[in-house]
């Protein structure tokens, strides 16, 4: 499958000052990877390791104190070729959003207007997009309701009249009402029962097929990435550590990182006690000398302390940044 967004070397650091002394938080430290068309790629690691920074650099959202220092996020656009989102004025990013990629941000069930209408919130915003008229704009919000099972009724009603639940769904179809190209999604699971994840879960997973876009999901949750997900990166200290298919991370974990997230999931029956990661993730302002996990990792070696691990392709489908796969 040919790529639809190219990340190459990107580096996006915070970089504030605090009582006249410079910080730098390497929120996301030289990143490499390609996302291909029509698949579904999870984003996973622990709070503070970076995931939702990069979905606002693969958007294009980079405002002070977040700047970009290297690297190059490429949308691939058909014949219109490769764009780096990066070097665009505000305009042509604006021009992209929503129609080419949309964002379903982390809490967006909170985003919604409590004083207007779901209908004037949908009106507004797909008439700042396209040229609708009112009648349009009606046949194309009733449409998108019953694509994704909402009930009419629902675009008369104020948000606080609706439950979490419903009010995802609907910050869900607001997101995808052009049906874009790409779907990013941060946490889209947050703050919800289990019941109304799968019910969340679902409605991504039909939006894909039914729409045969490319998905960028966003979860801690390794068990929601195993339920949609066809490959998941795993991501640590501002770093991809590991890429591949869902299944086989599951199955075969090579860095000891993504291990010991797998081994502290809870299973059916399974009535053992689970270890969590060892210690604390580092401070990404303060990054140790070496690889990140080192201080964490039972198999840390010298070289882990001189050197830092390159992303490296043990097989078509399988990287991973760790000393003990090398070569």
């Amino acid at each position: 499958m040919d790529s639809v967004i190219s990340v190459k070397n990107l580096k996006s650091y915070y970089v504030s000052s605090i009582f006249g002394k410079k910080i730098t938080v390497k929120a996301v430290n030289d990143v490499t990877f390609d996302i291909l068309s029509d698949e579904i790629v999870g984003i996973a690691g622990e709070s503070g390791c970076g995931k939702t920074t990069l979905l606002n650099v693969l958007l294009g959202i980079v405002e002070p104190p977040l700047r970009v220092f290297d690297g190059e996020v490429l949308y691939s656009l058909g014949k219109n070729g490769d764009i780096d989102i990066l070097r665009l004025d505000e305009e042509k990013k604006l021009q992209l959003r929503w129609q080419v990629v949309s964002y379903i941000p982390q809490g967006s069930m909170n985003i919604l207007n409590p004083i207007r209408k779901i209908k004037k919130i949908f009106f507004d915003f797909a008439k700042s997009k396209k040229n609708l008229n009112k009648k349009e704009f009606e046949l194309l919000l009733d449409q998108r309701l019953e694509d994704l099972k909402l009930p009419l009724r629902v675009k008369d009603s104020y948000s606080h009249q609706l439950s979490g639940g419903m009010r995802q769904r609907v910050a869900i179809a607001l997101a995808t009402i052009f049906k874009p190209k790409i779907v990013v999604a941060d946490e889209p699971t947050t703050a919800l029962d289990v019941v109304m994840q799968r019910d969340i879960i679902d409605l991504l997973g039909e939006i894909h097929e039914n729409e045969k876009n490319t998905m960028v999901l966003v979860s801690h949750d390794l068990s929601i990435h195993s339920n949609m997900s066809d490959r998941i990166f795993i991501m640590y200290a501002g770093k991809i550590v590991e890429i591949g298919e869902t299944e086989e991370i599951f199955e075969e974990p090579l860095h000891p990182y993504t291990k010991f997230l797998i081994s502290s999931l809870p299973r059916i029956g399974d009535k053992s006690l689970k270890e969590s990661v060892p210690g604390k993730p580092p401070s990404l302002s303060d990054l140790p000398e070496g690889c990140s996990f080192r201080e964490r990792c039972p198999y840390a070696m010298d070289i882990c302390e001189r050197e830092i691990p390159d992303l490296e392709w043990k097989t078509s489908d399988h990287a991973v940044a760790c000393f003990l796969h090398r070569g």
